[in-house]
């Protein structure tokens, strides 16, 4: 009876880390598209005050840019929200 107890223990302990890994992850993906958004507002903003293109169409790759990592940090932290509390919730069940 003992041992069965122990095994289960393993289980949950190793469903959690689990967890932690997958979604710790994805929200340091989250953290970086925003920070990565934040830099290209920062260059939208010194390029609009400069006005000076580096490259040919800038102002519509820094617009694309900013866009895909703000749309990026909003996907991941939705997946995140439905899926994390689920995941937790299925490791207190596995017991």
């Amino acid at each position: 009876m003992k041992r069965q107890g122990v095994g289960i223990k393993e289980t949950v302990w190793k469903l959690t880390l689990q967890g932690m890994a997958k979604y710790g992850a994805q929200l340091a993906v989250v953290e970086l598209c925003t920070i990565a958004a934040i830099y290209a507002i920062r260059l939208i903003i010194d390029y609009l005050h400069d006005g000076q293109q580096p490259i040919a169409h800038f102002n519509v790759l820094l617009f694309f840019a900013f866009n895909f990592f703000r749309l990026a940090a909003i996907l991941i932290r939705n997946y995140y929200d439905l899926h994390v509390y689920n995941f937790f919730r299925f490791v207190q069940t596995a017991i």
